[in-house]
């Protein structure tokens, strides 16, 4: 015996959804971002992407390939990769010690060189 479905309503019990808004969904649901059909079905986002789960519903090929962040960065070579990670790493430090306070780089320093010491003392 096949399962039921869940009810129509929310993960919460929220406001159920009428047939014009499941229909609504049905139609845009593959080529719009939830983001947008969240704001015309005054719905929020977790909303919409739950509905579409429950109804089986899919982003279109074309959909996510335009709107995808994965796909832009499978296409960085490795080379790129490192640069952005190096410039991101120079930065974020230099950042980072500015804003930290003499005692906070202190105790982070002292936290350091004991975990150091610890390691040199279990491989002996």
């Amino acid at each position: 015996m096949p399962k039921k479905k869940k009810p129509i309503a929310g993960p919460s019990g929220a406001r159920s959804w009428t047939a014009a808004e499941l229909s609504n969904l049905r139609r845009n649901f593959a080529t719009n971002t939830n983001r947008d059909l969240a704001q015309k079905l005054g719905r929020g986002t977790k909303s919409i992407i739950w509905q579409a789960a429950n109804l089986g519903l899919k982003k279109s090929p074309e959909h996510r390939a335009a709107n995808s962040r994965r796909i832009a960065m499978a296409t960085l070579t490795p080379e790129h990769m490192r640069t952005i990670g190096s410039i991101g790493g120079k930065i974020g430090g230099k950042v980072r010690a500015e804003s930290l306070t003499a005692a906070a780089r202190k105790k982070i320093a002292k936290a350091a060189a004991k975990a150091r010491w610890v390691k040199r003392d279990s491989n002996m």
